[in-house]
């Protein structure tokens, strides 16, 4: 313990000393009370929140990446403002101090005269951070940075609840130091929502995956919810995913069974019409119809491209118009700019992180193939898997380097998902999927001498436990 406070003490007076560097951003007292804020919320969280399960490795694992994340919050707000000059920020900032000064003056009509879903909530949300701090740009990055370190939190309480026989320390170390999760997200803006409400909607999913509970639904509902505030497209897209999981949950033992599937996926289908439809007027459009509901989910994500975006990095993009066109469209997404694409040094910098995150994904290919062959028996897998098609199907339209590399932040928990979803021990061994599915806690329950490789010997396993904890 004497350990953390030392460290947390440190951190604080390594941020503090950066206030005098970064005075024009900040009132000082706003930055200081974000600091001490943070401190304490930082120790709480990282108590509460780091799993039991391997909690020493994952402790110190999440401490670092905590301190990575000043870093790149601290690198974003820097790369902002020498490239972007801080657009989306500096907007938000504005809007958000006057929206601060009439909350404080009791004046809540003229606070929330402009409210609506996107942009108008995040100045909102910034106006209802200053009324409590004053106008502080650089209390408000380490804020919204520090939400989305929760998000990663979430994201791997979410994985190891759903996935217990899955390698827990490499998603760890993936969701906590990867540079596309440390930088993008860690910003006053909305990436850094959108990956902490995400998370809080993921861990709300496991939950609801394994045991069906009242604060499973709160959950989920408390991050679809934040996330349709923000950003109407990325919850919806969440939404079908979650759909499918459910879908492959339900066990097909009879012809009524089957029945039942298809009618949870009916229900599902037009409970997304209506979901549409209420959304409309942000879209623009007076009425949707599933036939036109792609085109504008993919209209909503280009207007996320924005003047700090807008900095010549735009592309042929290549969207998918058939499945074989779905490869191309995934390394495109998740690996482009390619380094002879680069024009400026922040595209040349981003080809170097989609190019660590294919060698990633080589390194642990035999991971990715087992995951995808045997998710039909894992709905996590599935619901991660069907997030991250999603997500790729809309950003392969777009045609920005900056957009792509933003939104793409978001999708990339999931994808680590599939890629961690082997268990160390078993990667360079084809064991049985019967008994790679089976947590280390569960007994095998098999007769004595019985061979546990055999499937025979688990079918005494407390029901439901094979599919919940695949």
């Amino acid at each position: 313990m004497s350990i953390r406070i030392t460290f947390f003490l440190a951190l604080a007076a390594v941020a503090g000393g950066t206030l005098v560097a970064l005075s024009s951003y900040t009132t000082i007292g706003g930055a200081v009370t974000v600091l001490l804020a943070l401190t304490v919320a930082s120790a709480l969280v990282l108590s509460k929140l780091v799993p039991q399960k391997d909690r020493k490795f994952l402790l110190t694992l999440a401490v670092v990446g905590l301190a990575v994340k000043a870093v790149g919050v601290l690198a974003r707000l820097g790369v902002g403002e020498l490239v972007y000059g801080l657009a989306d920020a500096r907007r938000y900032d504005v809007q958000g101090g006057l929206i601060a000064q009439s909350l404080r003056a009791g004046d809540f009509s003229a606070a929330t005269a402009e409210l609506s879903l996107g942009t108008e909530t995040m100045e909102f949300l910034t106006g209802l951070f200053y009324s409590i701090t004053g106008p502080t740009l650089f209390g408000a990055f380490l804020a919204f940075g520090f939400l989305a370190f929760v998000g990663s939190l979430l994201f791997l309480k979410a994985f190891m609840l759903a996935m217990p026989g899955g390698n827990h320390r490499l998603f760890a170390t993936l969701v906590f130091l990867f540079p596309t999760i440390v930088f993008w997200p860690s910003s006053l803006g909305k990436d850094s929502l959108i990956y902490f409400f995400l998370g809080l909607g993921t861990y709300g999913a496991a939950r609801l995956m394994t045991r069906i509970t009242p604060g499973g639904v709160l959950t989920l509902m408390a991050g679809m919810g934040g996330a349709f505030v923000i950003r109407p497209h990325v919850s919806f897209l969440f939404g079908l995913a979650l759909v499918a999981a459910f879908v492959f949950k339900l066990p097909v033992r009879s012809i009524g069974s089957l029945i039942g599937r298809g009618a949870v996926a009916a229900a599902a289908v037009g409970a997304a019409i209506v979901l549409l439809n209420w959304s409309a007027s942000y879209f623009q459009s007076e009425s949707l119809t599933p036939g036109s509901a792609f085109q504008l989910l993919v209209t909503q994500a280009e207007t996320e491209i924005s003047e700090e975006d807008a900095s010549g990095s735009t592309y042929k993009p290549t969207p998918v118009t058939s499945p074989l066109w779905v490869p191309s469209a995934i390394v495109a997404v998740l690996a482009r700019p390619f380094a002879w694409e680069a024009h400026n040094p922040q595209v040349l910098v981003e080809s170097v992180v989609g190019a660590l995150l294919i060698l990633v994904m080589l390194r642990y290919a035999g991971n990715l193939t087992r995951a995808l062959t045997g998710a039909w028996r894992r709905p996590f897998l599935i619901f991660c898997i069907t997030y991250g098609l999603l997500m790729i199907l809309t950003l392969s339209t777009l045609s920005n380097f900056g957009v792509v590399a933003r939104q793409r932040a978001a999708a990339m928990p999931f994808v680590f998902a599939a890629v961690a979803a082997v268990p160390a021990t078993q990667r360079k061994r084809q064991a049985s999927p019967y008994v790679s599915s089976i947590p280390a806690d569960v007994p095998s329950r098999a007769p004595s001498g019985g061979n546990v490789a055999n499937p025979a010997a688990i079918t005494n396993l407390p029901a439901g436990r094979l599919w919940a904890h695949p």
